[in-house]
């Protein structure tokens, strides 16, 4: 440091970006050996590979770590304030509903049989799109959705999930995140993501106390 007044009441530092480190280490530090809420329990195993393990073990895991939340407020209709037990949650609406509309549509297409479309929808395929289909059909299959040739780079759509039932916009959504690049573990996840976020509560959506209480409650 440097004195920069005669009186020595006040002093410049030769590193600022140094000192601003120090400091945000030091606090920090000092949050974490005194946290002000506990974490977050860790979310559940799902998609297509933890299936068989989920199953296994649902007689036997408890519940899913929340407890019963009473809903108290909002703020800025962003976060949902709640009572649980003796903590303050504060809960983000939209990827709360986001979270809800996810394992909804999760546990729909693993117990509801698929959907055989009335319209035939004819979707051109890329090469690697029709090799991905190839190599994927029967786990495709296994979810609720099949193709079937229909001319040169056109597939027909023969069945869906049953959750894109009067959603016929989303079908072409759903085939092509089904055939991309990544696993089909992972694509399938992401697009069941893509689909719970379209409806769910954006940031800035006003919710009525029973709304509110109702979110918390299916959360």
């Amino acid at each position: 440091m440097l004195n920069t007044a005669p009186d020595k009441g006040s002093v410049r530092l030769l590193d600022p970006s140094a000192a601003a480190e120090l400091m945000q280490r030091t606090v920090e530090a000092a949050l974490a050996r005194h946290p002000l809420a506990p974490p977050l329990p860790q979310p559940r195993a799902s998609g297509l590979a933890a299936a068989a393990e989920r199953d296994e073990a649902s007689d036997e895991r408890p519940g899913h770590g929340l407890p019963a939340l009473l809903h108290l407020g909002r703020y800025r209709d962003l976060y949902l304030l709640a009572e649980g037990g003796d903590d303050l949650w504060v809960v983000d609406q939209h990827a709360a509903h986001e979270r809800i509309l996810f394992e909804e549509l999760e546990a729909r297409y693993r117990s509801e049989p698929p959907l055989e479309l009335d319209e035939p929808e004819l979707i051109p395929l890329t090469p690697d799109e029709e090799a991905h289909y190839r190599e994927r059909r029967e786990a495709l299959a296994a979810i609720g959705l099949t193709l079937e040739a229909f001319g040169p780079a056109r597939w027909r759509v023969r069945t869906v999930p049953a959750f894109l039932a009067g959603r016929p916009e989303l079908v072409a959504e759903v085939v092509r995140g089904a055939l991309g690049d990544t696993p089909l573990e992972e694509a399938w996840r992401a697009t069941l993501g893509r689909l719970a976020c379209l409806p769910a509560f954006k940031a800035g959506h006003a919710l009525h106390d029973a709304e509110a209480q109702a979110l918390l409650d299916a959360l």
